[in-house]
Formats: C-alpha cells, structure tokens, sequence
C-alpha cells in the first residue's frame, strides 16, 4: 500500500470537485455533485505529513472507496464522473 501526503490528496481531491474549508488545524473537503453540497466529506490535516496505513484506511472508508479505487482517485486515472457512480453504486449517493 502506498503512502500519500496531504497535499497530494488535497490536490486530487479539489480536481475530483470537493470544496475546502478550513477548520483550526484541519482542512475539511465536502463534494460537490451539479453545484450542490453532499454528504461525502473528509478531513486532512493541512501541513504536508504523510499519512500512513490507518489513517488512509479511515479516508477511504469516509470517501467510499476501496484500496484501489482510493489509488485511482490519488493518482487521477478515477474522474469525477466516474467517482460519482462509484458512490451511486454503493448507495453513498442519491
């Protein structure tokens, strides 16, 4: 299993169309699906550590993904478009 930084995350996370919002020592990401705010959501901590086994375990599980699909989002290959039927399709969006 890989190890990813905050940033990189941040970073996959605002080109899959989550917004950010800043919260003390945490940055908040909220999805946006036609311009509305849903229920997926996560948070990161917004100095550049590195974020290992258990903590991505628990991101992933916030976001809806699997290890490789989680990889897929990180990495970019997984749209948005795609990341949405993803969460339609286990029932993590309406």
């Amino acid at each position: 299993m890989r190890v990813y930084k905050s940033r990189e995350i941040a970073r996959a996370l605002k080109k899959k169309g989550f917004e950010e919002r800043r919260d003390g020592h945490h940055v908040q990401y909220f999805l946006r699906v036609g311009g509305r705010r849903t229920s997926v959501y996560t948070y990161l901590s917004h100095n550049n550590q590195e974020y290992q086994r258990r903590t991505l375990s628990e991101l992933r599980s916030q976001l809806g993904l699997d290890d490789k699909e989680f990889d897929g989002l990180v990495q970019c290959p997984l749209g948005h478009d795609e990341y949405v039927r993803i969460l339609r399709s286990k029932n993590r969006l309406i």
